[in-house]
């Protein structure tokens, strides 16, 4: 067993094994055979710009160690780093400046600026530029004007949002074109497509606007190149030109409106196994080197092959360049340009790890790597072949500013089956791949207390793992992803800092499994025993924090802050499985245990879509055999736990705080079964327990539980009880959601949780509670909206429709009549409230049922922002739930406060007096209000409706308390008053003590 010890200021020449005599480089111990027990030591504060390659073995008994060593009482960690020592010479090009690398790269992953994790340069640029609309013309040609100089220009894509409401005629997130017309400093017009007509607003509006500009271009449509085939010949024959492709590289993908040729499918990636460019022929393989595909007929034309995208906003020529398109919520592909023509097509060749998807119309991309996207400091692109790199410096001297390029692959390199060693306390950068890379097999490695910083791809990678530890670890602005392991057995995760990784769109890899702080994958859902992924935390992620894959895991106690931050469609921890073939779950064990998940961001500029989906805990297609328990999530955009065609799950005893964190009934806020896409595992059925959770959410009509069933014949076997559902906004607004969707039909409940009990069986123990501090209002001094101020129904003519405020305007006459009634029917007791009543009677069974009323008179308007108290007496002889809102007068009938629809509960013979709030989103003349019975199911009964202007003061929440203690140790808060916890349990005044991982939400008493 020997020591051998390595510094900056050593020799290759001395002896190696003493400290006073290091060697000098990492190459030399490349050169040497180390065996079990033998340990190499870096000098501590020095730097090697050398790649190591670990080619030996320890054994069971004798680890081969790396660590680090200091004579003086140095206590900085050695770096192993992949930059170039010394950049050759910069030359100068007006705002540019370029250099040649000595040694080929094929493409560059990172470059740093001043030490930081510098962007590739991009067109359109990298900048969020985010204005407040000050001003806004309505009408034809409407005018957007913003309080400082908003920098877009003609065919920037801007989309809104708002506190409020926009006017009629623009989409929060839709995505507009900037066109030349009115377009100043401050102020500009919009439309729909590039160069179009200037679009059309009606209908004032309130809140504040924002103007944000995308980061991306959008797809017009898709570059298709038509092709014929002969039957029985492998010859192909394009319409159009094909040079750009590559034999035995080039991916392509099939589009047909006619019949493509038998042998060939629209859901297959091909390889171009040969091309003839004088005469567009080419050859179609499954894999690269594959046999020639032979089609069995002609198909029938037309059918093509998918080259690209076009844009005919696209003015610029970025031949050679690199193109971004974000293929789906979760993907971004690069692939290389080689053909952009001035009628904006674009073809190009994708990189074969992305081409599983084919790009879509209306779907963004952008441009990278191409000299004409540099225009910005610290820009950058890079030439594979020609070795250039070049930058943007504009007046500052590239003398003066630290640039790092890589020149090395990985840090460490582990052969493949290598084993038995420990990495410790030793620090790693600048890898163009990765800082640990491990060969298929490698077993017993220790990677402890080391730190890897500006990584391109992943910090740590090993395929097939098995026995390997990463520990203590600190990882830092990767490009890819944090740590992956491909079909790891028996390997640990624990005690890791993990921050930064993927957030730049585009640096990342292409196709699925990108973007992790912690990824583990297996396409055999039975293997990856064993592993454990635990007390780390993970912070800033692009796409999901932790996600895995395998038959046997424990998740449990990590810390987990902000993810989705450039995808879509992922979670805090997310799994999936990548099979829907039935299999038998003995051995399955997989364990989501007291995990703190904060923050699920969701991002969909490049997809022009206003329902962002980032959930805490996503479970996937087919996922199956999981426990996920004693979990905390608060504040994502989406779900607290989502549930995909997943079966034998266990959701238990979980706290779920403000999910989604905004108005969003796309999602429930505390658990989300949804059946869509893929069957179940087992085929027909899936079974979930929900017990003892605390769903807590602060937005009144966001639904608690929601299951979709989606053109799936899946059975679903729901079990549950003691949850506690908890909202400060009044016991009136708890929903549960239940839609079933079967080709054009759609059945829906909206139910309390009386009837959620009835639908599944379920809840018997559970409670709901409501924080008791409702809104304040004051209506007595302004006006009323109706004349009379309450409508009484005191004579039958009140229910005779009239023009007139107050009066009833229509119905939906196919599904709902109305009627007048001043007494009791035989069989409906209690259904006639005071003197006369009006009552609305279904039609159609279970259609929904509309009562509509003048809000205001034709003279008089709603206020844009102003909120209205309205109060009603009801009654209905069944349970169920009712809709009210204002809308619009005449055509379109625009929905007023589509976004904020007041939902109550409809409760079985209870008289029930009402005092709800509505706000107007635009000033409108002769607004309507709606009564709307939702999956109606008999008679009721309304009356002494009155509608005032009101002065309302919300509920004060801002004496909740959330408590999140993400530390190993107890820790101790002290409560200055009594409170109660979400299970309505009390907590007097003094010291609360909260266990490791634990949480608590607490409301004053």
């Amino acid at each position: 067993m020997a020591n051998y010890f390595v510094a900056n200021s050593g020799s290759d020449s001395n002896i190696g094994t003493s400290s006073t005599q290091p060697w000098k480089t990492i190459n030399k111990i490349n050169s040497i055979t180390l065996s079990p027990g033998d340990a190499v030591y870096f000098n501590r504060g020095d730097i090697w710009n050398e790649k190591l390659v670990i080619k030996d073995s320890g054994d069971v008994n004798n680890m081969i160690n790396w660590g680090a060593y200091s004579d003086t009482g140095v206590t900085t960690p050695p770096i192993i780093s992949g930059f170039i020592p010394t950049l050759p010479a910069w030359s100068p090009a007006g705002n540019l400046a370029s250099l040649t690398l000595s040694a080929a790269i094929a493409g560059l992953n990172m470059v740093t600026f001043k030490g930081a994790n510098q962007p590739i340069g991009r067109f359109p640029s990298l900048r969020n530029t985010k204005h407040v609309c000050s001003t806004m013309t309505i009408g034809n040609s409407p005018v957007f004007i913003t309080a400082a100089i908003h920098g877009f220009v003609v065919n920037d894509i801007v989309t809104f949002s708002t506190t409020g409401t926009l006017p009629f005629g623009l989409v929060a997130d839709a995505g507009y074109y900037v066109i030349a017309s009115g377009l100043t400093s401050n102020s500009f017009q919009l439309a729909a497509s590039p160069g179009g007509t200037s679009i059309t607003t009606s209908e004032s509006y309130y809140g504040t606007i924002t103007i944000t500009r995308s980061n991306f271009k959008k797809a017009t449509s898709l570059s298709l190149i038509n092709f014929t085939a002969t039957s029985g010949q492998s010859v192909f024959t394009a319409s159009d030109d094909i040079s750009g492709f590559v034999a035995g590289v080039s991916t392509v993908r099939l589009s047909a409106t006619g019949v493509l040729p038998s042998g060939l499918s629209a859901n297959t990636l091909y390889y171009i196994k040969s091309l003839t460019v004088s005469t567009n022929n080419f050859e179609l393989s499954l894999t690269p080197g594959g046999p020639a595909i032979v089609p069995g007929n002609n198909g029938t034309a037309p059918y093509s092959l998918i080259a690209g995208i076009t844009d005919s906003s696209l003015s610029s020529d970025f031949n050679g360049g690199q193109i971004v398109t974000r293929k789906q919520r979760w993907i971004y592909d690069r692939g290389t340009i080689w053909k952009n023509t001035s009628a904006g097509i674009i073809n190009f060749n994708s990189d074969p790890k992305g081409n599983n998807y084919n790009p879509i119309a209306g779907y963004g991309y952008f441009i990278q790597n191409h000299v004409g996207c540099l225009n910005s400091l610290g820009d950058w692109c890079y030439n594979g072949v020609t070795k250039v790199i070049t930058m943007y410096f504009g007046v500052m001297n590239p003398s003066s500013c630290q640039i790092g390029v890589p020149n090395i692959d990985s840090n460490v390199s582990f052969l493949s089956g290598k084993g038995y060693h420990t990495i410790t306390g030793i620090n790693f950068e600048g890898a163009n791949q990765f800082g640990i890379n491990g060969g298929n097999g490698c077993s017993n490695i220790k990677i402890l207390n080391c730190g890897f910083n500006n990584i391109g791809q992943d910090a740590i990678n090993f395929d097939t793992p098995s026995n390997l530890t990463i520990s203590g670890c600190t990882i830092s602005n990767c490009n890819n992803n944090g740590i992956t392991l491909f079909a790891p057995t028996n390997c640990t995760i624990t005690g890791n800092i993990i921050n930064d990784i993927h957030t730049i769109a585009g640096m990342g890899q292409s196709g699925d499994g990108n973007g992790m702080g912690i990824s583990t994958t297996n396409q055999d859902p039975l293997q990856n025993f064993n592993n454990i992924i635990s007390l780390n935390t993970i912070l800033r992620c692009g796409y999901n924090a932790i996600s895995f894959q395998g038959a046997s895991y424990t998740i449990e106690k990590n810390y987990i802050d902000t993810f989705c931050v450039n995808k879509d469609d992922g979670g805090g921890i997310y799994t999936f499985n990548s099979t829907s073939a039935p299999f038998s779950y003995e051995g399955l064990s997989r364990t989501i245990n007291k995990n703190i998940i904060l923050n699920g961001v969701g991002y969909t500029d490049g997809i022009y879509d206003n329902t962002p989906k980032a959930h805490g805990i996503y479970a996937d297609n087919g996922s199956r055999e999981i426990v996920m328990s004693n979990n905390t999530v608060s504040n994502c955009i989406a779900s607290g736990i989502l549930l995909h065609s997943s079966t034998n799950i266990d959701v238990e005893n979980n706290t779920i705080y403000n999910c989604p964190n905004v108005h969003n009934t796309s999602y429930a806020g505390g658990l989300y079964i949804l059946n869509s896409g893929q069957t179940s595992p087992s085929g027909d059925s899936s079974i979930i327990t929900f017990n003892g959770n605390i769903i807590w959410t602060t937005f009144p009509n966001n639904y608690l539980v929601e299951v979709s069933n989606i053109n799936q014949p899946t059975v679903l076997t729901l079990s549950g009880d003691k949850n506690y559902y908890q909202r400060p906004m009044g016991k009136d607004n708890f929903f549960f959601y239940r839609r079933i969707v079967s080709g054009s039909n759609l059945t829906q409940t909206i139910t309390d949780l009386e009837g959620w009990k009835a639908l599944y069986s379920v809840d018997a123990g559970s409670s709901e509670a409501e924080w008791p501090v409702p809104p304040v209002y004051a209506a007595g001094s302004v006006k009323s909206m109706f004349s009379p101020a309450t409508q009484t129904f005191d004579d039958a003519t009140s229910i005779n429709l009239s023009t007139a405020a107050g009066k009833i305007r229509s119905l939906n006459a196919g599904s709902s009549t109305v009627s007048w009634q001043n007494s009791d029917p035989v069989g409906s007791p209690g259904s006639t409230l005071d003197g006369g009543t009006l009552i609305v009677t279904p039609t159609v069974n279970t259609a929904d049922a509309f009562v509509i009323f003048n809000a205001v008179n034709p003279t008089e308007s709603l206020v844009a922002g102003k909120q209205y108290l309205l109060k009603f007496s009801f009654f209905a002889a069944h349970n169920g739930v009712l809709a009210i809102y204002f809308q619009r007068q005449g055509t379109p009938a625009i929905i007023l406060n589509a976004t904020e629809f007041n939902y109550l509960r409809i409760k079985a013979g209870l008289r029930m007096e009402n005092s709800i709030i509505l706000q107007a989103p635009f000033d409108m003349a002769g607004g309507l209000l709606v009564f709307r019975i939702l999956a109606n199911t008999g008679p009721v009964s309304l009356d002494n409706i009155n509608l005032s202007e009101a002065a309302v003061t919300p509920p004060d929440l801002s004496g909740v308390l959330f408590y999140i203690n993400a530390t190993i140790s107890a820790q101790t808060y002290t409560l200055t008053k009594a409170y109660n916890d979400g299970k309505n349990d009390p907590h007097g005044a003094g010291p609360l003590v909260l266990q490791p991982f634990e949480s608590i939400i607490l409301y004053p008493a």
